[in-house]
């Protein structure tokens, strides 16, 4: 066992000790093991920010409960990367406040280094759903790797979309890898872990809380060269994330939806605010690909999508012979695929020729 990673990983299941106390830890203690090994009381005590909870906190921990981790995680087979690490992500080593540890199932590669993130709220309409299962499908192609939290709704259609196309995916805990939530996403975990990564900065065996999302966000920013928001309401946690993306000089992307929909009040507000406002996955190539820090063979933009008249009238026609109809019966009914279906759709609302009404059912507008 490798007496440097027994410090950093004592560090981290320190009680109160955040990332930005453990940095300040660290400036005065850059190999953390002295941290436990010397019992510099004085010299803790004198550090800016710890205080004396956080001191005897130190003097008491038993690393022992850190050996128990790190044979845990190895019995698992998760690797353990801290900050010193040559393989910690460097885009992510550059924001404020990095993680210390990084538990890693999977493995992360330097093409991670051309990343993107794809988030969303968890209660998404069948349009952000498509939507994100789209882009991420598209950029994943173009060589980007996708990244999100591992939530229900947009979060799950980002990695499907990456996993449908066998290509890269990291998803982001806001729990320890042994508590992974929602239980349900499982098996798609699995499938992550074998074709890219699931990670957390959190001990194996914490469980999920309602104040470890929002610190997982910075990850999933911190990780990426831009985030994308599909459909967020006004108080969804994707906009903390944008928000954090913004802090750490990442560009940000936001999928326009219909001005009455709660779950787009959030991302066309982002576009009022600046936001790249984007339509296409082409979008978001040609606007990071100038920003990136090292030569690399451009990714291969997707095919614009071109849009046919006859199905929009199609549609149009099958809404006025029907009155309303969900997109899975215009897909059947037009023997369209969802996405293509999807993108219809969004064209024909962003263009005032139809509406969403509840029920997730489509009608003419005006009727």
């Amino acid at each position: 066992m490798k007496e440097a990673l027994l410090g950093w990983t004592a560090l981290n299941l320190l009680p109160e000790i955040g990332p930005i106390k453990a940095v300040r830890l660290l400036e005065y203690f850059p190999d953390p093991i002295n941290l436990f090994r010397k019992k510099d009381k004085k010299g803790l005590t004198g550090i800016p920010g710890i205080n004396l909870q956080d001191v005897d906190n130190i003097l008491k921990f038993d690393l022992k409960e850190a050996e128990v981790e790190l044979q845990l995680a190895e019995k698992r087979g998760f690797k353990i990367l801290d900050l010193s690490d040559p393989d910690y992500p460097p885009l992510l080593k550059s924001i404020p406040d990095p993680p210390i540890l990084l538990y890693v199932w999977g493995g992360l590669t330097e093409e991670d280094q051309l990343a993107i993130a794809i988030v969303g709220t968890r209660l998404c309409s069948p349009y952000g759903r498509i939507q994100a299962e789209r882009f991420a499908s598209s950029l994943a192609e173009s060589h980007f790797t996708i990244v999100s939290g591992i939530a229900r709704g947009i979060d799950t259609a980002a990695h499907q979309g990456a996993l449908r196309v066998k290509r890269r995916t990291i998803g982001v805990l806001g729990s320890g890898l042994l508590e992974p939530y929602p239980p349900e996403n499982r098996k798609m975990m699995e499938k992550m872990a074998s074709s890219g990564a699931v990670i957390s900065e959190f001990p194996l065996r914490i469980k999920p809380e309602r104040h470890t999302f929002p610190r997982r966000n910075r990850i999933i920013s911190g990780l990426s060269r831009g985030v994308l928001v599909v459909e967020a309401g006004i108080h969804s946690g994707a906009l903390i994330t944008a928000a954090l993306a913004l802090e750490q000089g990442r560009e940000i992307f936001a999928l326009p939806g219909p001005i009455d929909q709660e779950t787009s009040f959030g991302t066309n507000n982002l576009i009022k605010e600046g936001a790249h406002l984007i339509t296409a996955p082409e979008d978001i190539i040609v606007t990071l690909y100038p920003t990136l820090p090292f030569p690399k063979t451009p990714p291969a933009a997707p095919e614009p999508e071109t849009t046919s008249p006859d199905k929009e009238s199609e549609i149009l026609a099958l809404l006025s012979r029907h009155h309303k109809s969900g997109i899975e019966e215009i897909a059947s009914r037009l023997n369209l695929s969802l996405a293509e279906t999807g993108s219809l759709l969004t064209r024909l609302e962003l263009g005032g020729k139809i509406k969403q009404i509840p029920g997730k059912q489509y009608t003419l507008f005006p009727p």
